[in-house]
């Protein structure tokens, strides 16, 4: 006469929450959905900016190489520059 788990109403109250459980199961959920979103986020954003500066420090190497392989800056300025940017 009960059914599955007594009366109709009884259905979202097997833990004693009523659907106040329900709505702490949903929350629990979308916090660590929050959560593996901002990490992802965090993750992409710190080697997006590894990677440019990577590029960038690679574009600045390779002008320089090419500087003073047209012989517009001699050795002593190559290499001081070369230090600065490594």
């Amino acid at each position: 006469m009960y059914g599955f788990y007594g009366t109709g109403h009884n259905l979202f109250m097997q833990g004693g929450f009523g659907c106040i459980g329900i709505v702490f199961i949903i929350l629990h959920i979308l916090f660590w959905i929050a959560a593996i979103c901002f990490a992802v986020k965090l993750y992409h954003k710190y080697f997006k900016r590894v990677g440019e500066s990577k590029t960038k420090n690679n574009t600045a190497m390779a002008i320089l190489r090419e500087r003073y392989a047209k012989g517009e800056i001699d050795s002593e300025e190559f290499n001081k520059r070369k230090s600065d940017l490594e």
